[in-house]
């Protein structure tokens, strides 16, 4: 007999790539885990962790400066999977498409992305946002090790059929925040329209996911 744990979550859409899901609590006595879905996914290797505690020592890193740019596109590997990008060696040109509407004007944009206000940097093909950290920090201490983690708050948002708006920059999401802060900072800084007639081929057509996660009962009696 099977529960449903997980009734949908997402899915490595695109190319090979590697996801992480989060389990609740799974009922006692739980012994496997079944995936079902209406999708073609090929699983290469599936496990299962536990979190552990550990000694953790985190610092804040303060916000040196942040420019959007115009870079142009990064040379991309046409065999490897997923696709490598070769930074140094960019085109100026490509063909795509621009979703019409305000993107950011290019320059320091330290006030639109130093808090979470609502308030995007907002980029599109061919542009970048290069943020700069004071990294300045205490040496380690022995038998430690130190990773650096860029956390981000933001979307993403493509020109697919089933894209709601998808020809268009706006709506953009809200969760709500001070809509004078938002407004104020989007004005003095979200300035630059852009758009373009399509020059490529849209991207291919994916189906909704719908994949489920079911806890299998283990029925076995011990001898």
């Amino acid at each position: 007999m099977a529960n449903g744990v997980l009734r949908e979550f997402g899915y490595p859409a695109g190319m090979p790539r590697t996801m992480a899901l989060p389990l609740p609590k799974l009922p006692s006595g739980t012994r496997a885990l079944r995936l079902s879905t209406n999708q073609q996914i090929y699983w290469d290797r599936i496990a299962v962790a536990w979190a552990e505690s550990a000694p953790v020592i985190t610092h804040d890193l303060a916000l040196a400066s942040a420019e959007v740019r115009s870079i142009g596109f990064p040379q991309r590997s046409a065999l490897a999977q997923p696709p490598v990008y070769d930074y140094d060696r960019r085109q100026p040109l490509w063909d795509t498409r621009v979703q019409a509407g305000n993107y950011t004007s290019f320059g320091r944009v330290d006030e639109l992305v130093a808090a979470h206000d609502d308030a995007f940097a907002i980029i599109g093909p061919g542009d970048e946002l290069h943020v700069e950290f004071d990294a300045r920090l205490p040496p380690l201490r022995s038998g430690s090790t130190r990773r650096f983690v860029l956390e981000t708050r933001g979307f993403a948002k493509d020109m697919d059929l089933y894209t709601r708006d998808g020809d268009t920059v706006g709506p953009l999401p809200s969760t709500g925040r001070n809509a004078q802060i938002r407004d104020e900072l989007n004005r003095r800084f979200n300035t630059r329209f852009a758009s373009g007639a399509i020059t490529g081929h849209r991207a291919g057509m994916r189906p909704k996911s719908n994949t489920t996660v079911h806890r299998v009962a283990d029925t076995s009696t011990p001898r």
